[in-house]
């Protein structure tokens, strides 16, 4: 959110595209080889979920992930407990609140380990 409406400068390499902020690099992403493709990433939308979750069931951008296997069976089993607890919306927007806090902890932090 915070390079909206700035100027980046960005990278396309033989396997990859990397964006940069001046000096800083912000994003790095494999680069598409098939003609028209297209890749969504969940992290950039979760902002926009988080005041709609309505929308992330059918989101493109989850069944990539899925398949892409970074929306892991243990992210559905947790999301649907949230759900049993919370409720569709409320079970939803905690869902994409612990992926926003992915962001900024260590996954060790975010995710019990239980023998």
């Amino acid at each position: 959110m915070r390079l909206i409406g700035r100027n980046v400068r960005a990278m396309l390499h033989a396997s990859e595209l990397v964006v940069y902020d001046g000096r800083e690099e912000v994003a790095r992403h494999e680069r598409l080889t098939a003609k028209g493709g297209c890749r969504l990433d969940l992290d950039h939308y979760l902002e926009a979920l988080v005041r709609k979750p309505g929308a992330l069931p059918g989101a493109t951008a989850l069944d990539q992930a899925r398949s892409a296997g970074r929306f892991t069976p243990v992210h559905d089993a947790w999301w649907a407990a949230a759900v049993k607890a919370h409720g569709e919306r409320d079970g939803t927007r905690a869902l994409i609140e612990v992926l926003l806090l992915c962001r900024h902890l260590p996954h060790e932090h975010l995710v019990s380990q239980r023998p």
